[in-house]
């Protein structure tokens, strides 16, 4: 039904940001140009370039760069039936029966003189039942307009499941109680080892710089650039303490096992009736970091009562494919109420 359609665009804000570096970039590279031309003729007034040739250089990077906005501009439509993926005058149809679609996000990061770039890009991929694959690069999409379409996508899956099947895995459950044991001990204990690691680092990184600062002797040059780099180590340092607490605290949060059985959730020590749970949220297994701190995974339940968290370790200290695992089990649980799960 068209009412039920949902859609999810390119963030606003991304794309005229975007938009705007984008006509600089382009302005700066068309006023090279005419100061090479400049360069190599000499008959072009030097006042043309300082007013007219600045704004027509503006002008023809801002259209530009509206040209190229407008075609990448991608708007998603999930229906009942099916997805439609819009990008400028293209568009693409799926049969949600025929495919599978996963979320990805790729990072690639670019070291300068100064800092370090990080270009993030967001795709939806959607795989056919002949292993074809069709690989959709979402424009200034952002993490949460990425992460709200595949909930809802999986959603729609989920409940357009044939009812024999979900009455098949909660029959199952019933019968063999289904458990994801998490080893809470080597999570914890991997975690302090990152801590102890961080602090050896960045503490090492300081008494070496401190000491280079005494024994540059009166080099003025030389002693601002190793108090920058200081000041930097030190900011680092200082965020140690809100490590060593985050942990801390976490530790005392990661259950040593989820399970579920028909209707009723166990987490560690916790018993929950999933009709209960208004809804669940885990960190989505796409979630990378881009510093040396490593992404929290956690687990949220919120019922009409209270709200419970839980921590399922990191990046670091569960491996990618186990938390997958980890994810698809919780998938499994709530496999007759989709709508109350998602990933963020």
């Amino acid at each position: 039904m068209e009412s039920d359609k949902k859609i999810f665009r390119s963030n606003m804000g991304k794309v005229i940001s975007s938009c705007l570096i984008r006509a600089i970039v382009i302005e700066f590279a068309l006023m090279l140009l005419y100061d090479l031309v400049d360069t190599v003729f000499y008959n072009i007034p030097l006042f043309l370039f300082e007013t007219t040739a600045m704004i027509a250089c503006l002008a023809v990077g801002l259209i530009a760069s509206i040209v190229v906005s407008i075609f990448r501009f991608t708007m998603v439509e999930v229906s009942e039936n099916e997805v439609v993926v819009k990008q400028g005058f293209k568009k693409r149809v799926f049969e949600l029966y025929r495919y599978i679609f996963i979320e990805k996000t790729e990072y690639k990061k670019y070291n300068g003189s100064a800092k370090a770039f990080v270009e993030i890009k967001r795709y939806l991929i959607a795989k056919d039942n002949d292993e074809n694959v069709v690989r959709i690069r979402l424009y200034e999409f952002s993490a949460n307009g990425l992460y709200n379409m595949v909930d809802e996508i999986n959603r729609i899956e989920t409940e357009s499941l044939d009812s024999e099947i979900k009455e098949d895995i909660i029959r199952e459950s019933w019968k063999n109680e289904q458990r994801f044991d998490l080893s809470p001990e080597e999570i914890i204990s991997f975690e302090w080892k990152i801590v102890r690691f961080h602090c050896l680092i960045f503490i090492g990184l300081a008494a070496f710089f401190m000491i280079a600062i005494m024994l540059a002797g009166n080099d003025i040059s030389t002693k601002t650039k190793l108090w920058a780099i200081l000041i930097a180590v030190t900011l680092c340092i200082m965020g140690l303490p809100f490590e060593i607490v985050r942990t801390l605290k976490n530790s005392k949060k990661c259950p040593e096992f989820i399970a579920y059985r028909g209707e009723h959730l166990l987490i560690g020590e916790y018993h929950f009736n999933i009709s209960d749970i208004e809804k669940i949220t885990l960190t989505s297994a796409d979630r990378k970091s881009n510093s040396v701190y490593h992404v929290q995974r956690y687990m949220i339940i919120k019922t009409d009562m209270k709200k419970y968290k839980f921590w399922l370790g990191s990046e670091a200290s569960m491996v990618l494919r186990e938390y997958k695992k980890l994810c698809d089990f919780i998938w499994y649980a709530f496999v007759n109420c989709p709508s109350k799960l998602m990933f963020r």
